[in-house]
């Protein structure tokens, strides 16, 4: 999966980093349907000087749809974790509608009398 970060206003740290990449492997795991070109995971993280505030957007390129999760938070790392989080349900919806098999309700035929 390719992957781009923009970080506005703050600096990352080692934790930061260490965490990203944790989250990144977490979703490269359940895109194993996908190649590794297809997906691209574009992250934007800003930091409001005025409130000490953090936002982010993620933003999920899939071959049918893109997915999309805003979040906020007062630390960088809540913001990710968050981010992650709602993607990450946002994907499993996307994942019960396009991939036959992966959705949790049984298909017609079955239910038939």
């Amino acid at each position: 999966m390719k992957y781009e970060m923009s970080l506005k206003k703050f600096q990352s740290s080692k934790a930061f980093n260490k965490l990203l990449l944790r989250y990144i492997s977490k979703i490269t795991r359940k895109l194993h349907n996908f190649t590794e070109d297809v997906t691209e995971l574009t992250i934007i993280i800003k930091k409001h000087e005025k409130n000490h505030f953090y936002s982010g957007r993620f933003t999920l390129l899939l071959p049918v749809k893109s997915l999309q999760a805003t979040t906020g938070g007062n630390s960088a790392e809540s913001v990710l974790a968050d981010g992650f989080e709602k993607l990450l349900k946002i994907y499993e919806v996307y994942k019960g509608k396009h991939f036959k098999g992966s959705s949790k309700y049984p298909h017609r035929e079955i239910l038939s009398s």
